[in-house]
């Protein structure tokens, strides 16, 4: 967590481009407020990039922590696989 904190101050260019995903979704939820709001989440991770998905639906516990958790685990399996490839490569 602190290494991202050294980045923006390092590289404070990026600061806007992150802040500006925020924004986004804020007003994407701003939008939609006469729809059903079922969640909401921006993830910013180190080294670029952005998830970002809202959910217009019933409000369901289940369904929103169940998808945010999906992405983290494709996330992260994409860099295992991207770490075994470069091991393999060298």
């Amino acid at each position: 967590m602190g290494r991202r904190v050294v980045d923006l101050v390092e590289k404070p260019n990026e600061a806007p481009t992150i802040a500006a995903v925020y924004h986004k979704m804020g007003d994407l939820v701003t939008h939609n407020a006469d729809q059903q709001f079922g969640g909401a989440f921006v993830i910013t991770p180190p080294g670029g990039g952005s998830l970002e998905s809202l959910f217009i639906c019933d409000p369901d516990p289940i369904i929103y922590w169940a998808a945010l958790k999906s992405i983290v685990e494709q996330q992260l399996n994409a860099i295992e696989h991207a770490e075994i490839n470069m091991r393999g490569r060298r």
